[in-house]
């Protein structure tokens, strides 16, 4: 016989803090009142089991109720709270029908009931009571066989029941092969199989000790953006509560849970290899129910010996000079490979529904309790205005140590408020917390007229963990000023400090002087009517210069795209690179993605700020819902106590309004998404800052998913108000909306005020003028001055001879110099490009460059749409604006190609005349240029025997081109498109040979392709050319001057070798070729790819050109430029359906005529033979008769 440990599965088993419930439950009969005495009221456990036994007086149930040793009461009886369920005293009803359910209100009623709760707390060793008289030792009691059974007596139960256990073994010490198994005898109906009970050997009394310290980056569970979140820790069936901490979202408990008397059975060391689990759940309580804000599920360090113990009571005089390695026993010295890992406070992550909720700082051990090694003592900590509340802390060599800092908070101002219950934000002020420390701003005036704060920095001294690692988030707190003293929360932003604002981030090259200040916004104070820089001096331009139109920006441009992607350059950029011109910077990203510019927050930063339910997780999508606005501002931290004078100064610019103007270059987009059905687009631009809107619908550029836009968008703002420029790219669609592709936003503000200077890039050179001429209304002397002032460096000193900078002198010869200096013929003055050279030396300033952003669409967020290639310069108004950069896309010049197709040779002949026993060919040529559907054709040259064709024919292709880039530029309509498509082709040009047949699909005789760019030397006569097929591959050509019209040139051969190849092969040996738009017009003999050769006249005319030597297709009129008379072709050449007589001579009279004249006699004969049969016996009969019977 054995009792049952029920008090295993109690719920108060495992917790500090208990809530005991009641219910008062009164009765009426139907329709009368209810009792309004408590003497008339029954009280009852949660179970339903009535307590009146404990006292006579039903009065004193409640407040007489027994506590189990170890408890008191924390609290006194109160009626829970009304809910949904219960009336407004809290009471719930029950009909007269047993089966009716408990409802809020009833008028056929005749039981109801209300909770009371009242909170107890443990003080000492708790256990829950048994039973240990002899008489109830075992037993179990209840009100009837089907209720819950209880150890607790009452005489009110009328059952009870006791358990008991026996032992079973095997017969032989031998192992069984088979678990042990039940048979039951087939006759009995009811088969109900024991239960088996596994003996368990080795039990174990365990402490665990949570630490749980902070939390950072918590759900937000209140419709304020704040949470009041506390703590639920399970492990095993034992479970505690930590308090919860009001409005916050980085809680800052420092509390240890303590779970005593655990017991588990087996080794320690395989408990220490696969510890058990540890649950936390974090809630946000609230008056009505909690909200779920997330889980942490980790493993405790077990220690189970001694040695084990790494980790003691060290204090902070003990622990201050090393504190981040491993300690063995108090008092030694650090150990260098500890047994078991150091218990110290971690990061863990908290996870909301499969989503990221947060982080948890936290440590878990779970202690063998013995009497040789206890547990270390803990230390309590006791509510500010409850004392009797008391909670273990995190204890020392844990939790973290703390030193002295001091914070600055720049407040600069805030960005893009989100109305808060139906009424603009207009007088915001900030309150930041960190650490217990709370400091606030004043409130701005009109945000309308400028969001930007007047206070200046902020100073916060508190104590700090000493490891980074630990530091709480700086709160942000953003509120709104209104009327009748109302002070709504707008929104919260934690900064983790540790990642945002450690201690000196400055860049090496970023220095700064305490004694020098930079309050200005890169402004000079100038006299009346008289312009901030004249640079009229340094400017001027060359009256005897002329444009140079050989090179554009495009040059440049795709110089940089070209070597990004590894391309071969061709001949205009080989040009540029060799005049040593100006390079661009490609960026494949956006501007402030590249690192050295830290996202042009190294002035001020924007932090995000939200409201309402929901995480800061950057895959969350109610974050664009909860979004409240964005606070600007710059934090820095240093240890020890300071004040604001004794800050470095940095560079901090005007809060004043500034008017700037805003000029955006687009290039080109890049991949964009397919909106038509014919899987292209029709993008067109639209920017946006502030109130101006700029929309270029009627430029779109038709059929394209990597438009070339080319534009420059000039626009006005003035920062603060206006500090993010929009660009969108829209889909131009006729018969409906236009539809949104993406779009891309830029922090204009940010860029401006940076101290890497995004608001102009700085180029390579100097130049006066040029395709690189001087784009900035700044000059290199005077961005040198301000890279100085704002980085607290000696100004620098002009000499005769250069510059005096940072104490050294450098003159336009210096050695240190020459990397970053380029000399071209448009390079301007000595001191400039000095200037220029050091500032592109200190590789600080953003150079000029090309940067790449990607559209975004905010219902696909995280998808790209595709890509723009553009800049931005920024100026203020108030200096002299420079003209803009010409970007504009390249206009494809007109041209007219001239094909003049004289004869053909040695062609193939495809096909074999039964009549004549001969082969032939009916030849033909073709053309066309690639990107072009137009294809020409001359006509037939029929019954060719002798290989070879002759046709005087002229093809005319006009076409667009484009020098700089090599292409050919092709507009096309598909069948359902609105608007034609643009191609750029490779000027290549295609002749084909072929044979004529009515009947069946024409042979292919052979195929000659051009680049008219790099045409391949071809032979003055076909001749020459029979004898290099004849003789070999290996052969070089030697230039030898002729006095023919065509100014060509003529080959000689020098070397030989015995093997044939084709002259294709030949001629690519040699490095010589024609560049026919240069060479304008070439006349040779060009091998075929299959077999034969062609004679081509290929001239190159302008449309003004073309204008004035006019010339028709084929042989059609005006055939001029040159004349072409019609074929000397043989007289076998025709058609012989179209020509009957021709084929009578040529094909029969020509291979037949001695059969045809003997056929002819023979028929003759045979004929006068038949006429003389049919003829003569008429004849002779008359003849006879006239000889017989004379008249």
């Amino acid at each position: 016989m054995t009792s049952i440990d029920t008090g295993e599965y109690q719920t108060q088993r495992g917790s500090r803090k208990y809530e005991e419930k009641i219910y008062e439950y009164q009765s009426r009969m139907p329709f009368s009142n209810w009792p309004s005495d408590e003497n008339e009221s029954e009280w009852k456990n949660e179970e339903g089991h009535s307590l009146s036994y404990y006292t006579e007086d039903s009065r004193q149930v409640r407040d007489t109720l027994e506590l189990p040793d170890g408890w008191e009461w924390d609290s006194e009886w109160s009626i829970a709270p009304p809910h949904r369920g219960t009336d407004k005293d809290g009471w719930e009803y029950k009909g007269l029908l047993l089966a009716s359910g408990w409802a809020p209100r009833s008028r056929k009623s005749i039981t109801r009931r209300r909770l009371w709760n009242r909170t107890r707390i443990q003080t000492g060793d708790a256990f829950i009571k048994t039973s240990t008289g002899d008489k109830y030792k075992g037993w179990e009691y209840a009100h009837i066989s089907s209720s819950t059974y209880h150890q607790e007596h009452s005489p009110l139960f009328g059952k009870r029941r006791r358990r008991y256990l026996r032992k079973i073994k095997t017969k032989t010490q031998a192992k069984l092969s088979n678990p042990p198994r039940f048979i039951f005898p087939e006759h009995q109906q009811v088969q109900v199989p024991p239960r088996l009970y596994f003996p368990m050997k080795g039990l174990f009394k365990y402490e665990l000790r949570v630490y749980l310290y902070q939390a950072r980056d918590l759900y937000a569970g209140n419709s304020t953006g704040l949470s009041d979140p506390y703590c639920i820790v399970s492990f095993e069936h034992y479970s505690q509560t930590t308090r919860e901490i009001n409005q916050t979202l980085t809680p800052l408990w420092d509390h240890t849970c303590v779970f005593d008397d655990i017991k588990m059975f087996g080794s320690p060391s395989d408990v220490k290899g696969s510890p058990p689990k540890i649950m936390i759940e974090i809630f946000d309580k609230d008056n009505v129910g909690k909200d779920y804000l997330g889980y942490v599920e980790c493993y405790p360090i077990v220690r189970i010996n001694e040695n084990q113990q790494q980790r003691r009571q060290v204090s902070l005089e003990e622990t201050e000079e090393v504190l981040h390695v491993p300690f063995s026993l108090e008092g030694a010295e650090p150990v260098d490979e500890p047994k078991d890992p150091v218990t110290s406070l971690s990061w863990y992550q908290v996870t909301r529904y499969g989503r990221y909720a947060g982080q948890l700082l936290a440590a878990f051990e779970l202690f063998l309790v013995d009497s040789v090694c206890p547990p270390p003592i803990l230390e309590r900590d006791y509510g500010e205005t409850d004392k009797k509340k008391w909670w273990y802390t995190v204890p020392h060599g844990i939790r973290p140590e703390y030193e002295t800092k001091t914070i600055k908070i720049l407040c600069w101002g805030v960005r893009n408020l989100k109305k808060y219950r139906l009424g603009s934000v207009t007088s915001p002020f900030i309150k930041v917390e960190c650490g217990g420390v709370t400091k606030k701003t004043n409130h701005i005036i009109d945000t309308r007229r400028n969001p930007n704060f007047t206070d200046g920095p902020i100073i916060m001294e508190l104590k700090l963990p000493v490891n980074p690692l630990y530091c709480p988030p700086l709160n942000i707190y953003l509120y709104d000023k209104r009327a009748f003293g109302q002070k709504p929360l707008i929104g919260t932003y934690s900064v983790q400090i540790t990642e945002d604002s450690p201690t000196e981030t400055d860049r090496p090259s970023l220095r700064h002087n305490p004694l020098e200040t930079a309050n200005t916004l890169r402004q000079r104070k100038t006299k009346q009517g008289q312009v901030a820089i004249d640079m009229e001096t340094f400017l001027d331009e060359d009256p005897d210069y002329i444009k140079d139109s050989r090179f554009d920006w495009w040059t440049k441009y795709r110089l940089a795209v070209l070597k990004a992607t590894g391309s071969k350059l061709q001949d205009s950029e080989i040009e540029y690179v060799n005049e040593n011109h100006d390079r661009l910077k490609l960026f494949h990203h956006e501007l402030e993605k590249e690192p050295r510019f830290h996202n042009f927050s190294d002035v001020v930063k924007s932090y995000p700020l939200y409201r309402g339910k929901g995480s800061i997780a950057f895959d969350d999508p109610s974050e664009n819902t909860r979004f409240a606005g964005t606070f600007k501002g710059h934090i820095t931290v240093k240890r020890g106590k300071h004040t604001a004078n004794e800050f470095d100064h940095k560079y901090i610019p005007t809060k004043d309004l500034c008017p700037v103007v805003i000029r955006v270059y687009v290039v080109e987009g890049i991949g964009l998404l397919p909106l038509d059905p014919n899987g292209k687009s029709d993008p067109y631009l639209r920017l946006s800052i502030g109130k101006c809107v700029m929309d270029d619908a009627d430029n779109f550029v038709p059929n394209s998913l990597n438009p070339v836009f080319g534009k420059m968008f000039e626009l006005s703002a003035t920062l603060p108000l206006d500090h993010t420029l929009k660009i969108q790219v829209l889909d131009h669609d006729y018969g409906s909306r236009d539809d949104f592709i993406g779009q891309t936003e830029i922090d204009i503000e940010n860029r401006f005020i940076s101290r890497y200077r995004a608001s102009c890039g700085i180029p390579e050179t100097f130049s006066k003028n040029g395709p690189n001429h001087w784009r900035d209304t700044d000059l290199p002397t005077d961005i040198l001055d301000w890279y100085c002032k704002v980085n607290g460096l000696k100004e620098p000193v002009r000499t005769a001879n250069g510059l005096i900078y940072n104490y050294d002198e450098y003159t336009i010869n210096h050695t240190d110099l020459k990397p970053y200096m380029r000399q071209h013929k448009y390079v301007g003055s000595p001191i400039q490009q000095i200037a220029l050279a050091l500032l592109r030396r200190e590789n600080v300033l953003v150079h000029e460059h090309v940067e790449t952003r990607t559209l975004e669409n905010p219902n696909q967020p995280g998808i790209s749409q595709g890509s723009l290639r553009m800049w931005v310069d920024i100026f203020p108004k108030s200096y002299n604006l420079p003209p803009p950069v010409d970007i504009s896309p390249r206009k494809p010049e007109d041209y007219e190609l001239r094909v003049i197709v004289y004869d053909v040779k040695d062609v193939k002949l495809a096909d074999y005349n039964p009549v004549t026993d001969e082969e032939m060919s009916d030849i033909y040529v073709k053309g066309w240029l690639r990107g072009q559907e137009e294809t020409q054709k001359t006509d037939v040259h029929y019954r060719s025997f002798d290989r070879e064709g002759n046709f005087n024919y002229r093809f005319v292709f006009p076409f667009q081109y484009l020098p700089a880039e090599k292409r050919i530029v092709v507009s096309k309509r598909k069948f359902f498109d609105v608007n034609k498509t643009e191609i750029r082709a490779l000027p290549y040009l295609t002749i084909q040979v072929w044979d004529n047949d009515k009947f069946k699909f024409d042979d292919h005789l052979g195929t000659v392709e051009f680049d008219l760019t790099a045409i391949q030397q071809g032979t003055r006569t076909s001749s020459f050319l029979d004898q290099i097929m004849s003789i070999g591959s290996n052969i070089s050509y030697s230039d030898q001057k002729s006095t023919d019209s065509s100014n060509t040139s003529s080959k000689q051969i020098l070397t030989t070798s015995a093997s044939k190849t084709s002259l294709n092969q030949v001629l690519n040996t040699s490095d010589s070729t024609d560049n026919l738009f240069e060479k304008k017009r070439i006349r040779r003999w060009w091998p075929l790819a299959d077999e034969g050769m062609i004679e081509l006249e290929l001239q190159i005319l302008t449309k003004e050109e073309a204008e004035l030597s006019p010339a028709g297709k084929g042989r059609d009129e005006p055939n001029m430029n040159p004349y072409l008379p019609p074929p000397q072709r043989p007289e076998t050449s025709f058609f012989w359906l179209t020509s009957p007589l021709k084929t009578f001579k040529h094909i029969i009279w020509k291979y037949y005529k001695f059969h045809i004249i003997i056929g002819i006699f023979v028929v003759l004969a045979v004929v006068g033979v038949i006429v003389f049969i049919y003829s003569a016996p008429d004849y002779l009969a008359q003849y006879l008769l006239d000889r017989l019977l004379p008249l």
